[in-house]
């Protein structure tokens, strides 16, 4: 009898501590996800308020077509910090027969705690795809074209 006791107090200790990490675990899932949680940011509009769940998005898309700049596909990426520290995000590609996307997502499902902050998006792109005037139309823009909003968390 006793040792039923310690069988069953056992097996409802595994159950509460995986019921108790279970928000951690879902957490996790939804960080490395390709779907997007809460409440996008986008950084081309400027200052915001956000409570609560949230993500940020953004990439390059380029047709699937390209020419002889296609080898600098590879090299775009676009890159998040906040108050000054990189983020690290899930990166992922969609193909399709036109159009080549590689996007890069950061989710915040449980949002941010009450304050302000200061999100700087830095998007490393290939010389030609935003400048005529480049010795090498592959290598990369320096510097590198950023945006920088301030996000309020109430």
């Amino acid at each position: 009898m006793h040792r039923k006791k310690l069988v069953v107090y056992g097996l409802s200790m595994v159950i509460l501590v995986m019921a108790a990490a279970f928000p951690v675990f879902a957490q996790g899932n939804a960080n490395n996800g390709k779907e997007p949680v809460g409440t996008r940011i986008n950084l081309f509009d400027g200052d915001q308020v956000v409570s609560g769940p949230f993500h940020v998005q953004h990439g390059y898309c380029m047709p699937s077509h390209i020419g002889p700049e296609g080898s600098a596909r590879g090299k775009t990426s676009f890159r998040l910090e906040i108050n000054g520290e990189e983020q690290e995000g899930r990166y992922f590609v969609e193909r399709n027969d036109d159009t080549q996307c590689r996007w890069s997502l950061f989710n915040y499902p449980g949002g941010l705690p009450s304050g302000e902050y200061q999100f700087k998006g830095i998007w490393d792109e290939p010389c030609f795809y935003f400048h005529d005037d480049c010795a090498k139309k592959n290598a990369l823009a320096d510097p590198p074209y950023v945006e920088e909003i301030t996000v309020t968390v109430p």
